[in-house]
């Protein structure tokens, strides 16, 4: 890992545009908070996630709710981001939500290395 690395995976337009579209994947296909951030968990890292990082992941989504609640603005130039078309049928707020979660949960070293 370098610093350079993290810049990349956080920033970078296509991680970018694979967290949004990963996370209109997991509002499409679970109904319920703690199963989509199980799936997402699982779907990264193939394992099943701990009771304690689904309380991790839990706290960001709350805390990245309330922001983007805040400044629809800011939710929106968040989605944006990336060639695909956004998915209209999701509230732009939650979207913007759940991709920061997707781009934490695909950041995990479990997911950007191969033991």
């Amino acid at each position: 890992n370098t610093p350079l690395q993290a810049l990349v995976l956080l920033n970078d337009v296509q991680h970018v545009e694979a967290a949004r579209v990963f996370a209109a994947q997991l509002l499409d296909f679970e109904s319920e908070d703690r199963s989509r951030l199980e799936r997402a968990f699982r779907v990264a890292t193939s394992r099943m996630p701990t009771t304690d990082e689904v309380e991790i992941l839990a706290e960001l989504l709350s805390a990245q709710r309330g922001v983007f609640e805040d400044d629809l603005d800011a939710a929106r130039e968040l989605i944006s981001v990336g060639d695909s078309a956004v998915a209209e049928r999701h509230d732009p707020s939650a979207l913007a939500a759940w991709t920061v979660v997707a781009s934490a949960v695909l950041n995990l070293h479990e997911a950007i290395t191969k033991g």
